[in-house]
């Protein structure tokens, strides 16, 4: 099963990120934002605080606007993405030996900004992660009416009885304390940049 993260035949990582959420996550609360670079930021500092041991100070500085009732962060510009990924990146070669190496590779995996063209001549810098929530695994809303999504019950029912009991002691040990540390930025991003006027 380990291997089957950068095999998903249902999507790229897909099953990684539902073991993810599911430890980010807990029984009183589910939700997790909508906007993607939210979820960048916090699975880049979920993991830096979990093999430092100690709080991420590191913030991509973002910028928010407020569209009808909701504060909605606006995506992260080229240079921010590619400095949160070599903050990543040098926090992992300065820690390591401290991910098991399938862990280390998806993340790397899902979180490596591709460059491409954008629709205006441009160049954009998007990772894999981006492309993973249009499924109905995650009971994602698109539109900006919508500030949360939630993991379904058949997903959490298939994380608990089929993808958990598949997975190594020390795949689950890194999940389970990346997700843990996670979910103290994934409180504070919810609160901080999702409120009314």
């Amino acid at each position: 099963m380990e291997k089957n993260f950068l095999e998903d035949d249902e999507g790229p990582y897909r099953n990684f990120l539902k073991v993810l959420f599911n430890f980010a996550t807990t029984e009183n609360n589910r939700r997790l934002p909508t906007n993607e670079k939210l979820i960048y930021n916090e699975i880049v500092r979920g993991t830096v605080d979990y093999i430092t041991g100690k709080q991420c100070l590191y913030v991509c500085p973002p910028k928010y606007y407020a569209p009808h009732y909701l504060y909605k962060v606006e995506s992260l510009n080229n240079y921010e993405i590619l400095r949160l990924w070599n903050y990543f990146q040098q926090e992992l070669k300065t820690n390591e030996g401290k991910l098991n190496p399938v862990v280390k590779e998806t993340l790397c995996e899902l979180l490596e900004p591709r460059c491409h063209s954008d629709d205006w001549g441009g160049v954009g810098y998007d990772p894999w992660l981006y492309t993973c929530f249009d499924s109905e695994d995650f009971d994602y809303p698109f539109g900006n009416e919508h500030k949360t999504f939630l993991l379904s019950k058949l997903v959490l029912q298939e994380v608990k009885e089929q993808i958990l009991p598949s997975l190594s002691d020390q795949v689950l040990k890194d999940l389970g304390g990346i997700g843990k540390a996670m979910s103290r930025y994934l409180e504070s991003d919810l609160s901080l940049y999702y409120r009314p006027f």
